[in-house]
């Protein structure tokens, strides 16, 4: 269930709601974790994303689902994204 303060549409900036963000999409997919190094390379990722792609929110969340759903990783995020 997502926190009424969690956006589910576009990815906050502050890393503090940010993380909590990127749980939620896992815990909607009943998935695995998501630690905070993964989560802190996904928000860079989606601020260099921000001028290119129209949706950062779903090229964040397609990222998150490319990848195996055990245990995300800062390295795991890397191989995907590439």
């Amino acid at each position: 269930m997502t926190s009424p303060n969690v956006s589910t549409t576009t990815p906050p900036s502050a890393f503090y709601a940010f993380f909590p963000w990127c749980q939620n999409h896992l815990i909607e997919r009943g998935w695995g974790r998501l630690d905070e190094e993964a989560a802190g390379y996904l928000r860079s990722w989606g601020l260099i994303q921000t001028g290119v792609a129209p949706d950062v929110g779903a090229s964040i969340k397609r990222l998150l689902d490319a990848v195996p759903v055990a245990r995300i990783t800062k390295a795991r995020l890397i191989e995907a994204a590439a």
